[in-house]
């Protein structure tokens, strides 16, 4: 064999190894997110529960609480921002395509580049939160709610349904619809002797816009 032949061959062993060590450091970075990503998850799930059990408190407590009733619903779509994550923001465009095809959905909310760039077409009004990289944290999460409330009483709107991507492992994400406003499908509390602080009209109302913040950290 010429050493030029061999030469060559050197240098595609060469950037083989170059390219299986930039591999592995890209598998590392992916990892340690993945990783960060399911503690948040967890964090988050626990404190999603404990605001439905305090809003199932309250929404037991309060005969009064608001009754929703107007329009249409309020679409949130939650998707990523950025691509190359296979058929996770197709799956969720497709299941949020549907639910506007069969609900009568006055306007949507979008959080992601991908859902804003899909959803600019329908043309149906949006509102689109984008650049959350990593996880959104309390306050971010905290602002969307607020532009929601917002838009639902701005238009009326009769109720909220969300769609996002439900993470079960890091080879399962599967699309979900579900519906935040009206709230529905609370079990009474077996013990409801409770004493409210403050007034549990006033109550009720900051633990619904806290679960709602709970949920779209969530999704």
């Amino acid at each position: 064999m010429s050493k030029g032949k061999l030469r060559t061959i050197k240098k595609r062993i060469e950037s083989t190894n170059s390219t299986m060590q930039i591999t592995r450091a890209m598998e590392m970075v992916a990892r340690a997110k993945i990783n960060k990503v399911q503690k948040g998850l967890k964090f988050v799930r626990l404190y999603e529960r404990a605001m439905e059990r305090a809003l199932t408190r309250a929404y037991f407590g309060d005969t009064n609480h608001p009754k929703t009733g107007g329009q249409g619903d309020i679409l949130l779509v939650v998707s990523s921002d950025m691509g190359l994550a296979g058929a996770f923001n197709a799956e969720i465009m497709k299941a949020a395509e549907r639910e506007v095809e069969r609900s009568d959905i006055i306007h949507i909310v979008t959080v992601g580049i991908k859902a804003e760039s899909y959803f600019k077409k329908s043309g149906l009004p949006i509102t689109a939160f984008s650049h959350f990289y990593d996880t959104p944290d309390l306050d971010e999460a905290a602002i969307i709610v607020d532009d929601i409330v917002d838009v639902m009483e701005e238009k009326k709107a009769s109720g909220l349904k969300m769609v996002f991507s439900h993470f079960k492992n890091p080879l399962a994400q599967m699309p979900k619809t579900v519906r935040l406003l009206p709230v529905e499908d609370l079990e009474k509390p077996d013990n409801d002797l409770f004493d409210f602080e403050p007034e549990i009209e006033v109550l009720y109302k900051d633990v619904l816009n806290t679960w709602l913040v709970a949920k779209v950290l969530q999704g």
